[in-house]
Formats: C-alpha cells, structure tokens, sequence
C-alpha cells in the first residue's frame, strides 16, 4: 500500500515543492519549469478547503495537508478530512504546522486547538494549556534530535518532553514571547524566531 500510495503523490510533488517550505528534495536545477509535469488539485478534484498552510509527507506514503479550517488526507487520488477516535474533525481549526517524529507521529500545530499527536495506528492525543502548554495558539511544531517536540506559541516556546511542558520566556533570554518559528540545524543548534524580534539560538540555558 505504502508503494502504491508514494506512486499515486511523486508526480504532484514538483508542483507542491513550490507552495511549500517542507523537506522536499530540491528541484533539478538544469531543469526549467517547463520541463515538469503539473497538475492542480482543487475543488472540482475534491480538495475542499484550497487554502493550505503547510504539507507533510508521513512515511506510510500519505500526504497531508494542514488547511485555513480542517487537517486533510490525500492517498494520490482521494483527500480526506481527518477525524479523531470519536469521529469528531478537526473542523473550523486552522493547522498551520505539521512535523513527523522519529516514531512516525505526526504532530499538529493549531491556533485555538492546541498541539495534537497523531500515531501510526491512528491514536489521537490533544495537547491544550490544560495540559501544560502556555498558550492554545500554536504557530509551529518541531520535532529535534533528542526526541523532544517543541512548540512556538503566543506565550512562548514550549518543549515537550516524556508528556511534559517545559515552557521558555523572556525570562529565558526570548525578545517576546510570541514566538513564530523554530528549527534545528544539522550541528544541533536550536534556532527560533517571533513576533519583532530577529533570530534567537538557544546555548542551552539561555537564548
């Protein structure tokens, strides 16, 4: 099925590695534009919701698609809006960062819903400031090298580890707490970046 799956997504990934920041491999760069094959997904295509903010692909093959109100699905040929173990959607919810751990969890980055974990078996875990997290508005989700996920927010940069919170402020050496962006770099190095201010390393113990 896997096979099947990456078949059916390879000849749309030229087209999406336009619209994405993700970790698609690069075009060929003796190659013009031209030279590819595209094709457009939309609505008469069965993609409902055509704003997308961010694009994941997990390693059994499937696509998915973090939307302006709902987290979607694609097999290569079919989009499906996901649903938790009750059958509940991760409808009116903006997902605006997706990440896959070394586990193959795939982690979802929401405003207003939180952090969500999404297993290989399908097994669904919501993470809100009941849980620890400083702020239900999350703008990005990374996962790092140790294991750990962290989170940007509105209220800081949360890192969750073993199931759980630990949270970085401007208390830690950050500008603001509105914290937008992170990633790590190959060496190891932890880099964020928010709401005015520039870009921020963190030395392990401060940023």
């Amino acid at each position: 099925m896997k096979a099947s799956i990456q078949r059916r997504i390879f000849t749309s990934l030229a087209c999406i590695a336009l619209l994405s920041a993700g970790s698609a491999q690069a075009l060929d760069p003796n190659r013009t534009l031209t030279q590819y094959a595209h094709r457009i997904w939309g609505e008469e295509e069965g993609l409902f919701q055509p704003t997308i903010y961010s694009i994941s692909q997990t390693r059994d093959g499937f696509l998915w698609l973090g939307t302006q109100d709902s987290l979607i699905r694609f097999d290569g040929i079919h989009f499906r809006e996901f649903t938790t173990g009750d059958h509940t959607p991760l409808h009116q919810t903006l997902i605006r960062s997706l990440t896959e751990d070394p586990r193959g969890n795939l982690w979802v980055a929401s405003i207003g819903a939180g952090l969500s974990r999404i297993a290989p078996d399908g097994t669904f875990t919501r993470f809100t400031t009941g849980n620890g997290l400083p702020s239900d508005s999350v703008f990005c989700a990374v996962s790092t090298s140790d294991g750990s996920i962290w989170a940007c927010t509105s209220q800081g940069l949360a890192e969750l580890r073993n199931g759980h919170f630990r949270i970085f402020t401007t208390a830690q050496g950050l500008p603001s707490n509105q914290v937008r962006s992170a990633c790590e770099s190959p060496d190891g190095s932890r880099w964020v970046t928010g709401l005015d201010f520039g870009l921020m390393r963190w030395t392990g113990s401060r940023f």
